[in-house]
């Protein structure tokens, strides 16, 4: 499997007097690409095969506290409320409960009806969660 580098950069405001300015605070190796990254409650979600939880309540110091595999590459990643929503290039859309992000768990997930689209795009707007596969769209969640 190809190895990945997750780099989180702080960014403080950067001020003559202090001199503080954006710097890198911690790298991570994985297992593929990070391609997407979504912030709740004050944690970092982001992931190849496995999506990765960041704490960054200390920004000079973040810590990975879990782990949570899904069937495949994260291909988007997106939060709402104390959800995040993830797809996988399959057809299946992963539903995250993040309300404690340390503790959290794959609340649900649901496959889309035709299995040979490979879900690619995803955005939440009021708790329906829609998602994009080549031309087709669904919105399966609510």
């Amino acid at each position: 499997m190809p190895l990945m580098w997750v780099l989180l950069w702080v960014a403080a405001v950067c001020a003559a007097a202090d001199g503080r300015c954006i710097r890198q605070a911690r790298t991570w190796g994985g297992d593929g690409p990070a391609t997407n990254l979504v912030v709740v409650n004050g944690h970092a979600f982001f992931g190849g095969y496995t999506i990765r939880i960041a704490n960054l309540e200390d920004p000079a110091d973040p810590v990975v506290v879990g782990e949570l595999r899904t069937g495949g590459l994260v291909a988007d990643l997106k939060a709402w409320d104390d959800r995040v929503y993830a797809t996988d290039r399959s057809a299946e859309l992963y539903v995250i409960d993040a309300a404690a992000p340390a503790a959290s768990s794959i609340a649900a997930s649901v496959v889309i009806d035709d299995s040979f689209r490979r879900l690619h795009l995803i955005d939440v707007s009021e708790g329906i969660a829609v998602v994009a596969a080549g031309r087709y769209w669904a919105a399966p969640f609510q």
